[in-house]
């Protein structure tokens, strides 16, 4: 009997495009793939603004899923008795990292497990100009975390990591995915460079919405880390294609002619997890999460899972294999937003517990939509509340300039307007270009926000974004503390005099 004959497949496709009318999501492609073979696929919606059609040989951007691929590509060297998972990092690359201990000892599988205790550093990406670049600013990124002590996601070490792959395979970080996995497995509609993207047929373009529901079709140069991404998440790929990947894998490593593409030691170790990213046991349906090389391994409502996410720009991607059901769900969309996991979840429920009450998982991600909304709104609120002083210690004359920092290069501070903001620009080479620009300006003693960021969308006068904050030192003019996100001062940028 097979385990999916119980499926309602046109039933799932019925409820697929009504949810995703409802979210008036652009475009999203799915698969599910049983025992080798995809037995079900289907593409909604359009995958441009002319209105083209998704269909199963769409390409998306895949984002972070991208990493399985590295890993893989990683553990065939091993195989090849080119790489030891144990080697220090730091004889197989000219980088540096600031803890003594761990530049000693971090090896492959601490930069493929997010546990060098660096946080991540995703700007990198979009300042500088190619990895290597990139590479070469880890030794001013201070730790946030003890070596081996806490999950910390972070892209740049599986850039760094896909860069000593192409240079151990004797070429690039391209060829390698591309001679280990895409070439052996036919997946000849799969592609490892973003820069390509507009010269390919069959391309979704990607979506941001805005406030107003509305959605905005990205630029191709919207994506600002062409050059810069690479082991981390820069890979095109189309629910045919990506089939033949997981089928692989919930093969280990084995092809559907036979073919051993990784050993079956190297193949665990990928698989194997190796550090905790989840919570303590709960009632909820995801338990136990872990992260092995490039993928996450937990218990879905009982049944082993091994997965992964990707996030990039204007598409969200979610892949999940269950190794012991022999089952793949792929999920592609050309939409930032909650929806690809709740298409997932969706299908993961008819096809692994076809016997079960329905969750909606549609009406979940809505509500967690809206809490996280309410969330950001009450943030706001405070953040205005607790407002002490709307007065510049100094003239805002005296802050406009240009500023030095080893980690991210130049920040550059013109202005102020007759409103009393900044243009700002951030990046290695010192111009007054780039995708990290937009407007700042003061808004709480010594502290200058960031009010927007035309190429993520930001736009708000009333309360800097969280994006970033720049503290000015001591009340002064001449040193700014860069705060990202929810970590503490990442980088120090000093006046330079022109």
């Amino acid at each position: 009997l097979n385990a999916l004959d119980k499926v309602n497949w046109a039933a799932l496709t019925q409820e697929i495009e009504a949810a995703r009318q409802d979210w008036t999501v652009p475009g999203v492609a799915v698969g599910v793939v049983y025992k080798g073979e995809l037995v079900y696929s289907a593409g909604f919606g359009k995958r441009n603004d002319d209105g083209e059609p998704v269909t199963a040989d769409t390409l998306f951007q895949i984002g972070s899923t991208t990493k399985a691929f590295t890993a893989f590509g990683l553990a065939t060297l091993v195989d090849d008795k080119k790489l030891d998972w144990s080697t220090p990092i730091t004889s197989l690359a000219p980088v540096e990292f600031q803890d003594p201990f761990a530049n000693k000892h971090a090896n492959m599988i601490d930069l493929l497990t997010h546990r060098t205790g660096l946080p991540s550093h995703d700007n990198l990406m979009t300042v500088w100009s190619s990895v290597e670049e990139a590479n070469s600013k880890i030794k001013f990124l201070k730790p946030s975390k003890e070596f081996r002590e806490k999950f910390q996601y972070n892209n740049g070490m599986y850039n760094l990591a896909g860069w000593i792959g192409g240079k151990l395979h004797g070429s690039t970080w391209d060829d390698l995915v591309s001679d280990k996995i895409l070439k052996p497995l036919g997946m000849t509609n799969t592609f490892t460079n973003l820069g390509n993207m507009a010269a390919l047929e069959n391309h979704s373009r990607g979506h941001i919405q805005r406030k107003d529901k509305s959605w905005r079709t990205l630029g191709y140069e919207d994506h600002g880390i062409v050059e810069t991404s690479e082991g981390d998440g820069s890979m095109l790929s189309s629910v045919n294609d990506m089939a033949k990947w997981v089928a692989l894998m919930n093969k280990k490593g084995i092809t559907a002619d036979g073919k051993e593409l990784i050993s079956r030691e190297s193949f665990d170790a990928i698989v194997t997890p190796r550090i905790t990213n989840g919570g303590p046991p709960s009632d909820g349906r995801q338990q136990l999460e872990s992260y092995g090389l490039g993928w996450e391994i937990y218990s879905r409502s009982g049944k082993v899972a091994v997965g992964h996410s990707g996030g990039m720009l204007g598409y969200v991607t979610q892949v999940r294999t269950f190794p012991n059901d022999d089952i793949g769900v792929i999920v592609l969309t050309n939409a930032m937003n909650g929806f690809a996991t709740a298409v997932s979840n969706t299908i993961t429920n008819c096809v692994l517990f076809p016997n079960e009450p329905r969750d909606d998982f549609f009406t979940e991600a809505k509500d967690r939509a809206a809490a996280f909304k309410n969330h950001q709104e009450a943030a706001k609120k405070e953040k205005i509340e607790k407002r002490v002083n709307p007065v510049a210690n100094l003239p805002l004359a005296a802050y406009a300039g240009k500023f030095f920092s080893e980690v991210y290069g130049y920040l550059i501070l013109d202005g102020p307007d007759d409103d009393g903001y900044f243009k700002f620009w951030i990046n290695g080479s010192g111009a007054r270009t780039g995708l990290l620009s937009g407007v700042a300006g003061h808004w709480d003693s010594d502290k200058f926000g960031i009010f927007e960021v035309p190429w993520q969308d930001i736009k708000d006068y009333e309360a800097p974004d969280e994006i970033m904050v720049l503290k000015f030192q001591d009340g002064g003019c001449e040193t700014i503390h860069l705060n990202v996100g929810e970590y503490e001062a990442v980088s120090i940028f000093r006046r330079v005099v022109e």
